[in-house]
């Protein structure tokens, strides 16, 4: 086939492709991979379609021939980082989005996709940077205002994130959630109003989305109709029963309720262990010398002025340090003097906000802690899943909730008897 002929081709191809029809340009693109197999277009276009179709593995496959055969090319790089994203390989397409946007420094979204990345290492200062030059390349590039909002409401808390939230969806006024977004961040910064307006446009789009179910129920609970509440995070478990999050908040919003029963309560915390899955058998590496110095973790939302950290702080002043290396999980954008008072009492000291759960979990997985200690239960944000995985030898629950967790790897829960009196 003469150049001439691929070249038209490959014109039917992207036809195809602009009109949407991906199965058609697929196919066409795989006609001229099969008489061009070096073609950079036919190889580039090939992976471009795989990645919009969810075929990662391929993408990754036909844009790193790609790249082989036009190293010049950012627009291939940044696609190949963004396959490597998909398949969980972060470090990989940190290299391939820094070679973007070396290649082409006024790419957009390569600064994006690198933002993306950043924020999945942990590296949140910088994935920052990225999604504020994506946004001076581009003003009103939505995607990277929506990824900033959401930086910032884990990071500087949700009034800080609302101008950004506000402009992605005014970008995108049929986006669910972009409005889910930005009433999630309002419930939480006291426009309740205005955030229960978000929460209808959003769900006029999509019925059935579940940040806005979620966050609607949350704003329902924070303005007193906790019954509405109940049955909105029960609406959201319907349709997707193993959300967790609106699992918690339903259980801990059943207390402020008249009528639920004991056993009632007991058996929903049961369902969400059950939701959660069997803990993962793992082979840990802590070392059973009974003379060893113990490792021991306490993972928070709350070290910070709250009232589970002035309970929490006489205990850490009487630890000995000769016996126990004590590491401090905080999970808040807030750091505030109280934190400082904690941080004396502690070897180690770790802020886990923005971060993946998987993040989260390498990291403590790497510390390797004896004991591993949840401050939360079913209030506000926790980590409860992370601790079905079974990341310390022992688990214990302890002050910030007053029932079981219902995990099955959470071996013991502290009380006395004023948290459960007898009876």
């Amino acid at each position: 086939m003469s150049p001439t002929q691929i070249q038209s081709l490959l014109q039917q191809g992207i036809a195809h492709h602009r009109a949407g029809r991906l199965d058609a340009a697929a196919a066409v693109y795989r006609r001229v991979r099969a008489v061009a197999p070096k073609n950079f277009d036919g190889l580039h276009l090939s992976g471009t379609v795989a990645l919009q179709q969810g075929r990662t593995a391929e993408a990754r496959e036909l844009l790193g021939l790609a790249l082989k055969s036009n190293p010049a090319s950012a627009v291939c790089a940044m696609r190949l980082g963004m396959a490597c994203t998909a398949l969980g390989e972060v470090t990989v397409a940190e290299r391939h989005l820094r070679s973007a946007v070396g290649k082409d420094p006024t790419l957009p979204e390569a600064w994006c996709n690198l933002a993306i990345v950043l924020g999945a290492l942990g590296r949140l200062p910088e994935a920052r940077a990225g999604y504020e030059r994506a946004i001076k390349l581009n003003p009103d590039y939505a995607d990277a205002h929506d990824r900033l909002g959401t930086l910032t409401c884990q990071t500087d808390g949700y009034a800080a994130a609302v101008p950004s939230l506000r402009r992605a969806a005014e970008l995108q006024q049929n986006n669910a959630t972009a409005w889910a977004n930005l009433g999630a961040a309002l419930t939480q910064s006291g426009g309740m109003e205005e955030a229960f307006g978000c929460f209808a446009r959003a769900l006029a789009i999509d019925p059935a989305h579940p940040l806005a179910l979620t966050a609607r129920s949350l704003a329902w609970q924070l303005t007193y109709r906790v019954p509405e509440a109940v049955a909105g995070y029960g609406e959201v478990l319907k349709k997707f029963p193993r959300h967790h999050e609106a699992h918690s908040a339903r259980l801990l919003a059943q207390h402020y309720l008249d009528g639920v029963g004991r056993p009632a309560l007991f058996a929903g915390h049961v369902a969400f262990g059950l939701a959660c899955g069997e803990p993962e058998s793992v082979n840990l590496p802590n070392p059973r010398d009974p003379d060893r110095r113990l490792r021991v973790a306490f993972l928070s939302a709350d070290l910070r002025k709250h009232s589970v950290a002035y309970f929490l702080e006489p205990l850490l002043a009487h630890l000995d340090a000769e016996q126990f290396e004590v590491f401090l999980y905080h999970d808040h954008p807030q750091v505030d003097e109280m934190s400082a008072r904690l941080r004396r009492h502690a070897a180690h000291w770790r802020n886990f906000i923005g971060q993946t759960a998987g993040a989260v979990e390498t990291a403590i997985r790497t510390d390797a802690p004896d004991i591993l200690v949840d401050l939360a239960g079913h209030t506000g944000i926790n980590r409860l899943p992370l601790f079905a995985r079974r990341l310390a030898p022992v688990q214990i629950t302890w002050l910030g909730y007053p029932d079981t967790t219902g995990l099955r790897a959470m071996d013991y829960r502290f009380v006395d008897a004023f948290t459960d009196p007898v009876g």
